[in-house]
């Protein structure tokens, strides 16, 4: 993926930004309600700069004023869609305490003040904008929507809720990684492309007369079983020739009246499903309307993490903005790789990311390091080289298509699995090549440990002892 000529200019969020680039228009808008942090951590720029690379103009509005329908539309009309997210915080969480306390600070608000996001922002914002921009595709994605693509239990509500695409009125919800998937969107749109059904990685809503469709538009892109359609073995099937299943999740109605055990075994059918590289089609009613999730996009591999976590972010807040405290404990981070195969119950990152790890090379992480050497803040210290568990760099299953078939809730727990390869020597090699560079006095991990893994890789606990924990830390 090439890089853009204009590399250290932020993304448009104003028409006078618009017009220093000399555009008339963005393609794709992305509305978020983080503050606009350029920085590969924070999951609109890397979408905004990944699209940028394809060509496309794209435009971030960060925290708009949700009352104000105007603030919506400074940078106009999105000529393909609008891209809409939830924040790296789930947005309640940002504003209230687990004891429904309203917080006081936000780590991701300018100045560190709180109450800069809506409750619920995807829900906010999208409906917002289908007022401003009529008849626009809007697409919802990130943690917030993606989890919330189901009949879901709600904390601040206390019952269930029906799945964000109703409240929301979007076209659909992207879950996962959404790099592929964007593009693929903007190709399909660019096009002329008016149905954005059967899309790995996406959820939609249809009419129940309309779900056979639903599923029959799936086949372009993987083979389901009961629908035997030839189709075409497309790039975002990370196993085309595997067939799929469709499996009929409880209703939102069942569940809101049924016993609780409905809403169980709806989690774990869902969390199955989608843990690994291949799940089922799932479907779930909803009244008169039914909510289709389709499987999991492919995953990127090593080389297009590189290119992704290359792109020229300029590692900043955007100039506009005051102080935004999260960016003094990222601005120096390094991503090293992405998935986790722990299948911890309290975490959402193998629903996100999936449970396959998928490392970066030790060369793209270096020429990184390197860049941000060069840079007028750096002060002489990584402050992180990790990833959701920092020391499962370089591990993974022996076998793709063992790990394809695998319905196993974690890979480590109770034991590790005998098709696990576990191994500290890449991870041990990264970090003895980074501390290694001229210009870094320290290249710390802050990133969360597998203590359990730890204790079986000695000579890396030794390192990381020695070598890569802050004082803080030790």
């Amino acid at each position: 993926m090439a890089s853009v000529s204009d590399s250290g200019l932020f993304l448009p969020t104003c028409a006078a930004e618009l017009g220093a680039r000399g555009w008339s228009e963005v393609d794709v808008l992305f509305v978020s309600p983080d503050p606009y942090i350029d920085h590969p951590s924070f999951g609109v720029p890397v979408l905004g700069r990944y699209l940028e690379a394809l060509g496309y103009r794209v435009g971030i509005l960060s925290q708009p004023e949700w009352n104000d329908p105007e603030s919506f539309t400074v940078l106009g009309r999105p000529r393909l869609w609008c891209g809409v997210t939830g924040g790296a915080v789930d947005s309640i969480l940002a504003n209230y305490t687990v004891n429904r306390k309203k917080r006081r600070e936000d780590a991701y608000g300018p100045g560190g003040r709180a109450a800069r996001r809506p409750n619920r922002a995807t829900v906010v914002y999208s409906n917002v904008l289908r007022k401003v921009f009529p008849l626009l595709p809007i697409v919802l994605g990130g943690v917030e929507a993606g989890t919330r693509r189901f009949a879901h239990f709600d904390w601040w509500d206390g019952e269930i809720r029906r799945s964000v695409l109703l409240d929301s009125r979007c076209e659909l919800v992207v879950w996962g990684e959404g790099e592929a998937v964007a593009a693929h969107i903007s190709e399909l749109l660019a096009s002329g492309r008016k149905r954005l059904w059967g899309i790995p990685g996406t959820a939609i809503q249809v009419k129940r007369s309309q779900l056979n469709e639903a599923l029959e538009a799936a086949s372009a892109y993987m083979r389901i079983e009961g629908f035997p359609f030839e189709g075409v073995a497309f790039d975002l099937a990370p196993f085309p020739d595997q067939e799929r299943r469709v499996v009929f999740l409880p209703g939102y109605e069942e569940l809101r009246e049924g016993p609780r055990e409905k809403l169980l075994e709806a989690a774990l059918t869902i969390e199955r499903e989608t843990r690994g590289p291949v799940g089922a089609v799932l479907v779930q009613g909803h009244g008169d309307r039914v909510v289709v999730s389709y499987p999991r996009a492919r995953y990127l591999g090593t080389e297009e993490l590189d290119s992704v976590s290359e792109l020229p972010f300029t590692r900043g807040q955007h100039p506009s903005l005051e102080h935004v405290p999260a960016l003094d404990a990222i601005r120096t981070s390094i991503i090293t790789h992405r998935g986790c195969p722990g299948g911890c119950t309290f975490c959402a990152i193998s629903i996100h990311h999936g449970q396959t790890i998928r490392s970066r090379s030790v060369d793209s992480v270096l020429r990184e390091a390197e860049r941000i050497t060069r840079a007028s803040f750096f002060r002489g210290t990584i402050s992180d080289l990790g990833g959701p568990t920092a020391n499962l760099y370089g591990t993974g299953c022996r076998d793709p298509e063992i790990e394809a078939r695998c319905r196993r809730p974690s890979c480590l727990w109770p034991r590790i699995c005998s098709n696990f390869r576990l191994s500290p020597e890449p991870f041990r090699r990264l970090l003895a090549e980074v501390r290694g560079l001229e210009s870094v006095r320290h290249a710390f991990v802050a990133s969360g440990l597998r203590h359990d893994v730890l204790l079986l890789t000695p000579e890396l606990l030794r390192d990381l002892v020695r070598h890569h924990t802050s004082g803080r830390m030790k």
